[in-house]
């Protein structure tokens, strides 16, 4: 079985995940503008298992309530997707992601523990810009994001769009997020 409880110990967590092909999926940020939207994540994920032989495994906060789309992804894959938003402490959380072969996420926490561990990070930008420094910089890992004249308009990502719809997050396709990450997939199953 999974983890999934928060009396679990760190190395129990690690040790479910030690050497396994996973994908972590972290669609939650600290400011809502930062998320790239949860069925983005969820088209992303669902192409790694279709298409993949990695695991799909998704962190959240107990507060990332919108992590609950992948309810149904789980059902589909019980034995390859696990979502373990709000199950887990912020350190099992980082002890997860070190242990993943990839991380696809906004610009957040998961994000740069990932990058300071040496996993490849696919880095969903919006509001803010991987031009302030905060973007993944080794070798595999890729920031996602569209030029748009507005953009970026806050340093942190709190601040509201002045439109009804985010475009800088919205025009971020799912496909070439998925797209690029079964490509860099298929060349560590080799």
């Amino acid at each position: 079985s999974f983890p999934g409880s928060k009396s679990m110990t760190t190395s129990s967590v690690s040790a479910k995940f030690e050497k396994q092909k996973t994908v972590v999926i972290a669609p939650g940020a600290s400011f809502v503008p930062k998320r790239w939207p949860v069925d983005k994540f969820y088209e992303v994920a669902s192409e790694i298992l279709n298409q993949s032989s990695f695991n799909c495994v998704v962190l959240g906060g107990q507060e990332d309530d919108f992590c609950s789309v992948f309810n149904e992804l789980e059902k589909q894959f019980p034995e390859r997707l696990k979502n373990l938003q709000g199950k887990l402490s912020l350190a099992q959380s980082m002890e997860v992601v070190a242990e993943g072969s990839l991380l696809i996420g906004n610009d957040s926490l998961m994000a740069h523990v990932a990058k300071s561990c040496s996993i490849p990070v696919y880095s969903i930008f919006g509001p803010t810009s991987e031009s302030f420094g905060f973007s993944p910089r080794l070798k595999d890992s890729k920031v996602f994001s569209v030029n748009l004249w507005c953009r970026p308009c806050s340093t942190t990502g709190s601040k509201a769009c002045f439109r009804k719809k985010q475009y800088c997050m919205t025009m971020v396709s799912s496909q070439s997020v998925a797209e690029k990450a079964l490509e860099y997939l298929r060349g560590m199953d080799v």
